[in-house]
């Protein structure tokens, strides 16, 4: 408590507050002196009033109090973040802490990391695999109100659910953060979910999917007015408009994949311009089927007609 209170002390004084005016209207100015001069302890609410006083987020204040370094939980994270792959000891250690520490976080990294590499390099689940799924749809299903944590293994696994599963946890769990949602943090991660799932019903031609996300997408665009996801909202709904058979959408597609090229993110120009690909060759193999069949139909037609003239004859 005493790192606590030492870092309150130095906050507030950088911020040139007196103890009163930090604490008028939230608690008694003895509290806090007792806190910062003998490390009296104080309950969590009234620590975040003092914070929010200061406009200090709970993510900076623990930045601050691990000396402005990450703790080694929040390292391992960065890591897998941002690692495509990790070694088989790398692994090992993640099954090694949870062993150790008991704490289901390591388990489920090490759960996410194991699906997401096979789902790269397999078009199957093997019976390992299943046990992983297992893991982690046991694990969400038992939490009823998600935070950071959860959503980020769900939107990150969710090539693991069907459909149904996929849209009921949406309306009964993901919602249920709007209160949080509203934050950037937040905001932010709710947008790379619902690209993921956006994605996710292209790659499966599932139209219940793909309307779902594309109308949380929009919501999303609209509402945070934020530049990337204003574009791929366009862009994706030019390519939902695509993929229903409508030909004019392909300029839009078009325009929308030169600006993803411009600002050289080539990894979701390189999905797009696939994902274009893929659905001009359907219209075009529907095209072709359609003009085949009114050709047979009328060569049929023509065949019976000259049948019954014969016959009239």
């Amino acid at each position: 408590m005493t790192e606590h209170a030492a870092l309150i002390r130095k906050l507030r004084k950088d911020r040139g507050l007196t103890q009163e005016q930090l604490t008028v209207g939230i608690s008694q100015r003895g509290t806090l002196a007792a806190f910062e001069s003998r490390g009296t302890k104080i309950g969590f609410e009234l620590l975040v009033n003092y914070l929010d006083r200061m406009n200090i987020t709970l993510e900076e204040y623990q930045f601050l109090l691990n000396s402005n370094s990450l703790s080694n939980k929040q390292k391992l994270t960065n890591y897998l973040i941002t690692s495509k792959t990790i070694t088989s000891a790398q692994e090992q250690e993640l099954l090694n802490e949870f062993e150790k520490t008991g704490n289901i976080y390591y388990r489920l990294i090490y759960a996410q990391r194991k699906l997401i590499s096979n789902y790269l390099y397999s078009t199957s689940f093997t019976a390992s695999m299943k046990e992983e799924i297992s893991v982690i749809k046991k694990y969400l299903e038992k939490i009823d109100t998600w935070g950071h944590f959860e959503l980020t293994i769900f939107s990150n696994c969710l090539f693991i659910f069907d459909d149904e599963y996929i849209a009921y946890s949406f309306q009964n769990s993901v919602t249920k953060m709007k209160a949080y949602i509203d934050n950037t943090y937040y905001s932010e991660l709710l947008s790379n979910f619902i690209l993921n799932g956006v994605r996710l019903s292209f790659n499966r031609e599932s139209i219940t999917l793909r309307k779902l996300f594309l109308a949380q997408l929009k919501k999303i665009a609209t509402t945070h007015k934020q530049t990337l996801d204003l574009a791929h909202y366009k862009v994706f709904t030019a390519l939902d408009k695509l993929a229903d058979g409508q030909k004019t959408a392909l300029k839009e597609v078009e325009t929308g994949i030169a600006f993803f090229e411009w600002l050289d993110l080539s990894t979701s120009k390189d999905y797009m311009i696939n994902l274009k690909e893929k659905l001009c060759a359907e219209i075009c193999d529907l095209t072709h089927n359609e003009h085949h069949t009114k050709v047979v139909v009328k060569s049929t037609c023509d065949r019976l007609s000259s049948q019954r003239q014969a016959n009239t004859a």
